[in-house]
């Protein structure tokens, strides 16, 4: 350290100090005048947050579910999995808390053969993930307490997330699930089937859904049946 003032030393390792703490430490951000906030701590993994999650307050809105408290998305590095699927999102109603599998470790954790939603991950499709536990957070307060199912609240999640993504990214994964035909009823929509193959399960409830003539109705009667969690 020779030819260094020691009280300039001292200043550059308290800048030094006082930049790492600042980097380090997790950022709250709130998108606009949309009531969510992203707790992340790299700026790059925003990416197409906001506006999906925007698109997704928008969406819900239409189908009668809104709130007015800020929600706020925790982006992570590693998130739980759960019935054996591979997550990139989580929500726990008992602290009412969303978390989201940070872009980076999303990407690596689908490299190699693993396809999600039958297409490669890209940003839309991961941004997707934030609005469909966004969709849980929101319409958590409307289920039927009662509820021991996971019918009606993922029926909003899927739809609210393939509404969000851009019609190329939708059109594709519609296109890998070709084979896949509408729901008739929400007696035909089995919760054994969503845990064995959550991904057509999406689908089908997508497509039952832009059948509707009336999906505002619809949501509304479905949330009060024995469905919840």
């Amino acid at each position: 350290m020779r030819g260094i003032p020691y009280r300039l030393l001292i200043a550059l390792l308290s800048l030094f100090l006082f930049t790492s703490m600042a980097f380090s430490a997790p950022t709250l951000l709130r998108c606009s005048e949309t009531p969510v906030a992203f707790s992340f701590d790299r700026p790059e993994n925003l990416r197409c947050l906001c506006s999906a999650t925007e698109n997704a307050i928008n969406f819900l809105r239409t189908i009668g579910l809104q709130t007015s408290d800020c929600i706020t998305i925790k982006l992570v590095r590693h998130i739980a999995s759960a019935h054996y699927h591979s997550l990139f999102g989580a929500y726990d109603p008992a602290n009412q808390r969303v978390l989201i599998l940070a872009y980076a470790e999303a990407v690596r954790r689908s490299e190699g053969t693993q396809k999600v939603m039958g297409i490669e991950l890209t940003e839309d499709l991961w941004c997707s993930f934030a609005a469909h536990e966004l969709a849980h957070a929101i319409s958590d307060p409307f289920l039927n307490p009662r509820g021991t199912t996971h019918t009606a609240a993922e029926y909003i999640a899927f739809i609210t997330q393939l509404h969000v993504l851009t019609p190329e990214t939708r059109g594709k994964v519609l296109a890998a699930h070709k084979d896949v035909h509408a729901y008739n009823s929400v007696e035909e929509m089995s919760e054994t089937y969503y845990l064995l193959d959550p991904n057509r399960f999406a689908v089908k409830r997508y497509l039952h859904f832009i059948s509707l003539q009336e999906p505002a109705e619809f949501i509304q009667l479905l949330l009060l049946q024995d469905n919840g969690h």
